[in-house]
């Protein structure tokens, strides 16, 4: 049986600590890997979790100590050499001795001030993926050193999914995502803006109230006027500066009434085409999609 002493040696010394840790993120062990960390406590961790750590781009292996170097009786400087993806990296850990050590053997931590954190903007979106698990946007804490895969895939709007290659400790790595409108989106503005122009088809006036389009005349309409739809327009969403927009497109619509000649006072009926170029602005806040038609100018 080993003494004390050769079993501090062999089993808890520094560098051991640092390839325990190591081995915990290869393994997707992701409580073994905090157990060796002495990091500031955090309740919000939801970058932190074995599914994440297995859906890493790449995690660090082949670790092995280089070096330690002693800074005081209760820190160690551990110098690592480890692969990640196709790259060999070298990086130094100060490791300090666990206050919580258990009767005479002593447990070793890697030394941790501050959390790495990604900073995720998903243009508005309310949640991103994060090695292919949702979380929500925003600041999320991260292990390290591991390679991330950041994105969005929802129902109406997908990004490209951007690569974040977290090394070190006390950083932050900004992600700006831009998101794209999927077809299950064109539907949905489509059916909407169909839906908005069948309601101002109700109207009674040459220009209705609220809708995009309109007829201006100088002659006085006699009575209410009737509208109907010849042709919905072709919706194509795009990127707009404020947000996604429908791109503009024409719509062709029919107005029939009566009317008084505003110069021969001679009164008839008329049915006329209109055709308008119209525009729209949409939010999306979750799964509730908002269409504000504009007329194109």
């Amino acid at each position: 049986m080993l003494s004390v002493p050769i079993l501090n040696f062999t089993v808890h010394v520094p560098g051991r600590a640092v390839l325990t840790y190591f081995k915990a993120l290869e393994k997707h062990d992701t409580n073994r890997a905090l157990t060796m960390l002495d990091i500031p406590h955090e309740r919000k961790l939801d970058g932190v979790s074995d599914d994440i750590l297995s859906g890493a781009a790449s995690v660090p292996k082949q670790a092995k100590v280089l070096d330690s170097k002693r800074v005081n009786e209760n820190e160690y400087d551990v110098k690592v050499s480890y692969v990640q993806g196709s790259d060999t990296r070298e990086t130094t850990f100060r490791v300090k001795r666990d206050a919580r050590t258990f009767g005479t053997i002593q447990k070793w931590s890697i030394k941790v001030d501050q959390w790495p954190v990604i900073a995720i903007d998903a243009g508005g979106a309310p949640t991103a993926q994060l090695n292919g698990v949702s979380i929500p946007a925003g600041e999320t804490r991260v292990l390290f050193p591991v390679t991330y895969t950041v994105g969005f895939n929802s129902t109406y709007l997908r990004s490209d999914y951007q690569t974040v290659d977290v090394t070190e400790p006390a950083t932050t790595s900004d992600v700006h995502l831009t998101g794209k409108p999927t077809k299950e989106l064109t539907k949905k503005v489509a059916d909407i803006v169909n839906k908005q122009i069948d309601e101002c088809m109700k109207a009674t006036t040459l220009m209705p109230a609220g809708c995009g389009f309109g007829k201006e005349t100088n002659n006085q309409i006699l009575g209410d006027v009737k509208w109907k739809v010849k042709s919905y327009p072709h919706v194509t969403l795009e990127n707009g500066a404020s947000g996604i927009e429908m791109a503009p497109t024409n719509v062709e619509f029919t107005v029939s009434g009566k009317q008084r000649d505003a110069v021969t006072a001679f009164e008839s009926t008329f049915t006329d085409t209109v055709t308008t170029r119209m525009r729209a602005k949409v939010r999306i806040e979750g799964n509730n999609v908002t269409v504000v038609q504009e007329e194109a100018k």
